[in-house]
């Protein structure tokens, strides 16, 4: 992230604090809303209640969810005909999912399959209540706001593009929950990193005159920043290009290679730790009595190892010759008489083979990726 243009609008926040917080722009009631949502929500409301259980919690929310298309509404319209439908569809997509957020990304797409369905039952050509993934995610927020992001996307495409967030979270037929919880996780660490921002934002609460959602996790507080930043042109006298397309797709391809890049290292290290592995299993096995057989020499007596190098001294003749360790085992010239040994080459004997260039290539590994770094997660 670019943390000059960050820091800046961090600044803008700060300046403007009372203004955006006075009794005309109230943007602290947020943290309230999501009080008076929790109060009102309950899904164990009869079937009866239901339709009037959550009008209650969407006039709690205030602006937060409801939109010209009015989903919140929608929902509560379909309580009306079939409330046991959708207190099976909000339970299921509230459902704690762990922070997996492949799963989480998959009960949203159900949760709308299954709002188009009854709209398109109930409401069939209507441009009204329908849900979409700001809606679900929405939802999500209200009900536990620690755990999740809310979203509003010509907000959040603003920002991005002035901290040069390049990475693409999609659109909202095809969106990748991972990348923009990534953005939002990246912005609050640079929000614990600005004291003065914890401070200014901690104040709301003191001066509070209603009761207000603590955010310890600054969920709250970073979607109020990229709300606030472009609804109150924050962005005043900052200088940045708009990430376009073509910028994202060049990102992307570069991601990928770095991605690429830093698997073909780990590769290498992976061989190393193993080639460590072998060094000391067959250091420790060729020195502990065990018999020792040379594929043209025949028994042979181990007379030290030094330098990754072993002294065997031929029976029949008495002479002493030096072999690489690793390189005649993985060879088959050495065999050494534990119950293991077969096993424990064919587990290091790709390892051992390439013994001698796992410097190099791990040096050229390096270099490869260098330029790329940056491009990592």
């Amino acid at each position: 992230m670019n943390r000059k243009s960050l820091n800046q609008l961090f600044d803008a926040y700060i300046q403007h604090f009372e203004t955006l917080n006075d009794s005309t722009n109230d943007e602290s009631y947020k943290w309230g809303a999501i009080v008076d949502f929790q109060k009102a929500f309950d899904l164990t409301v009869s079937d009866d209640a239901l339709p009037g259980m959550l009008k209650e919690a969407k006039e709690a929310t205030a602006n937060l969810i409801d939109s010209y298309t009015q989903p919140f509404s929608g929902l509560v319209e379909l309580a009306k005909r079939e409330p046991e439908a959708v207190r099976s569809m909000l339970t299921a997509l509230l459902e704690d999912d762990g922070g997996d957020l492949v799963a989480r990304q998959e009960k949203i797409d159900t949760f709308l399959e299954e709002c188009d369905r009854l709209i398109e039952e109930y409401f069939p050509g209507s441009h009204l209540y329908k849900n979409d993934q700001r809606s679900a995610m929405a939802y999500l927020f209200l009900n536990d706001p620690d755990t999740h992001y809310l979203y509003k996307a010509t907000e959040c495409k603003y920002l991005a593009d002035c901290v040069g967030f390049y990475d693409d979270w999609g659109t909202m037929a095809n969106f990748k929950i991972d990348i923009f919880h990534r953005f939002c996780d990246e912005l609050i660490e640079e929000i614990k990193a600005t004291p003065a921002l914890i401070a200014t934002h901690q104040s709301r609460f003191a001066a509070a005159k209603r009761p207000m959602f603590e955010d310890e996790m600054l969920h709250v507080l970073v979607f109020d920043l990229i709300y606030c930043a472009h609804t109150y042109n924050l962005y005043t006298g900052l200088s940045f290009d708009k990430v376009t397309s073509a910028d994202r797709k060049l990102y992307q391809e570069r991601k990928a290679k770095a991605e690429e890049l830093a698997t073909a290292l780990r590769k290498v290290e992976d061989e190393i730790v193993l080639l460590d592995e072998a060094r000391t299993y067959f250091g420790k096995a060729i020195t502990s009595g065990a018999a020792v057989t040379h594929k043209m020499f025949g028994p042979v007596d181990v007379e030290g190892i030094a330098n990754g190098y072993v002294s065997l001294k031929i029976q029949k003749n008495g002479e002493v010759k030096k072999f690489g360790l690793l390189n005649c085992i993985a060879g088959g010239f050495v065999k050494i008489d534990v119950p293991d040994f077969d096993e424990m080459l064919a587990k290091y004997k790709a390892a051992m083979m390439s013994e001698y260039n796992l410097p190099q290539r791990l040096k050229s590994a390096q270099d490869a990726l260098q330029p790329y770094e940056k491009y990592l997660n």
